[in-house]
């Protein structure tokens, strides 16, 4: 697997999802626009369904990693980043796909703007309809956009991973478990605008009795309140690297004194 232009690896978080893993992988290789690298990060799944993702990765040249996880994605996304060698890292849910073109489009994308992190529209697959999931995008969003509402769907993200690497990755804590990726996006909207494509070009699955996601309103104000968690966490490193700095400064004032 080799990509045109600006490096791309795939992370595909999965637990106890064989069916919908290899469909996900296999919308994944059958991209207009091959990818550099594919990574599928099992996350604690039974002994039969990791023989038979081992096997299906060795057959078609994916890379599996297995860790010993309970069902957390942030954590085995960032074990799938962290081994990635591209300069680029996209994202896709086990039990969602892509659409033939979505590399191609969002690469073109990339290329063309100033954007180190992009996500685009999907189709929002429920039991009796396909619809899109959000009736309109804008082509950017600011930090104040994604508060106001969380308009990154994870399996259309594509992010430099040096940016996504320098927010710290995505949380692991319990508390922030499936607010996860939304923390993440405020994170990255904190010191980065997001672009966007307003083209469905991925499947989001979102049948309630298959899927683990919270009430999105739910999810959002935890994600918001992890956050803020994060950033109290970073404006005390902040202070005490000033901090630092100031006693450093005093330090060598005092010593040209003594010159």
């Amino acid at each position: 697997m080799s990509s045109l232009g600006i490096d791309i690896g795939v992370v595909i978080p999965t637990r106890n999802r064989y069916e919908k893993t290899v469909r996900a992988i296999e919308s994944v290789l059958e991209q207009t626009r091959p990818v550099k690298q594919v990574i599928v990060v099992d996350d604690g799944s039974d002994i039969e369904c990791q023989i038979a993702l081992r096997k299906y990765c060795e057959d078609t040249k994916v890379e599996y990693i297995y860790r010993e996880g309970f069902g957390h994605p942030g954590a085995a996304r960032n074990v799938g980043v962290t081994a990635l060698g591209t300069e680029y890292v996209a994202f896709l849910d086990s039990d969602d796909k892509w659409l033939p073109n979505k590399i191609e489009i969002q690469s073109k994308a990339l290329e063309s703007s100033r954007f180190r992190a992009l996500s685009s529209n999907a189709y929002r697959v429920k039991k009796e309809s396909t619809t899109h999931f959000y009736p309109q995008l804008k082509k950017q969003y600011c930090f104040g956009d994604l508060v106001f509402k969380n308009w990154i769907i994870t399996s259309t993200v594509i992010v430099h991973r040096e940016l996504l690497l320098s927010v710290g990755g995505f949380p692991e804590t319990n508390t922030a478990r499936q607010a996860e990726d939304y923390t993440t996006w405020l994170k990255i909207a904190s010191v980065n605008t997001w672009g966007s494509v307003d083209v469905p070009l991925a499947f989001y699955e979102d049948e309630i009795e298959v899927s683990d996601r919270l009430n999105h309103s739910q999810s959002d104000l935890i994600g918001i309140i992890e956050y803020l968690d994060w950033e109290q966490k970073q404006s005390n490193e902040k202070k005490k690297l000033l901090g630092l700095f100031k006693r450093v400064f005093k330090l060598g004032v005092v010593l040209c004194t003594r010159i």
